[in-house]
């Protein structure tokens, strides 16, 4: 205890505990580490190079060895968590089909977050399924006996289609029916007049009477003939 005097007043106050010498950790064991040698400060703590068990080495706080905060370079922390996962793996996870029957085979396997399996086919379903409700409100159920009612086929052209697009009315939201790419795509370019789709019709239809009446071949004939023709030269 030590009194200084300021301005006439006393104060008492102790001098700090003088700092601890360092301690030698050199050869020591911590868990799977092994002290080799002190290196190179970092933020002003001691840092002690260790050797660990897997073979790696790491530069560790002298703090968290003494205390036990650190007691290998990362592997003993993986081995714990591979070993909590496998104890909280499902028995379902060796089965090789989901619940609706497709195999779990590697181009029908996918992984979640979680590091779960799921089947592609049904999430691709499920996501089919979620997109008709939210978008259209069809069930996957009502679109697959509007596909069946048409025969599989475009409503207007009648051509086997893969991409099936679902045809409504953009007035009222009523589902007109399910078309190919090339009908609904020029049904949207009529704005889905029925006064501009019956005078393309008309036009069409005066085009090919004109071209009977002057015995004429089709365009698409003599474009293909001068095609081989050119082609043959």
């Amino acid at each position: 205890m030590t009194t200084n005097y300021s301005r006439g007043r006393a104060f008492e106050y102790e001098f700090p505990k003088s700092c601890k010498p360092l301690q030698d950790l050199s050869g020591k064991v911590f868990g799977r580490l092994t002290v080799i040698k002190r290196v190179e400060n970092k933020s002003n703590r001691v840092r002690w190079l260790c050797h660990c068990e897997c073979g790696y080495q790491t530069a560790v706080i002298g703090k968290s060895l003494r205390e036990g905060k650190t007691k290998s370079c990362g592997c003993l922390r993986n081995e714990l968590a591979r070993d909590r996962m496998q104890k909280r793996q499902s028995p379902l996870r060796n089965r090789t089909h989901c619940q609706k029957g497709h195999e779990f085979s590697p181009e029908n396997t996918g992984w979640r977050g979680t590091g779960h399996r799921e089947c592609k086919a049904c999430r691709s379903q499920n996501a089919r399924r979620r997109y008709l409700k939210r978008t259209y409100g069809l069930s996957l159920e009502e679109f697959e006996e509007m596909l069946r009612k048409q025969d599989y086929k475009c409503a207007i052209c009648r051509c086997n289609f893969k991409k099936r697009c679902i045809d409504h009315d953009h007035k009222t939201g009523e589902i007109r029916g399910l078309l190919c790419n090339h009908c609904n795509t020029g049904l949207g370019r009529f704005r889905d007049s029925y006064e501009t789709t019956s005078a393309a019709a008309g036009y069409l239809a005066r085009y090919e009477w004109s071209r009977i009446i002057r015995d004429e071949p089709p365009s698409w004939t003599l474009k293909r003939k001068r095609q081989c023709k050119t082609e043959k030269k």
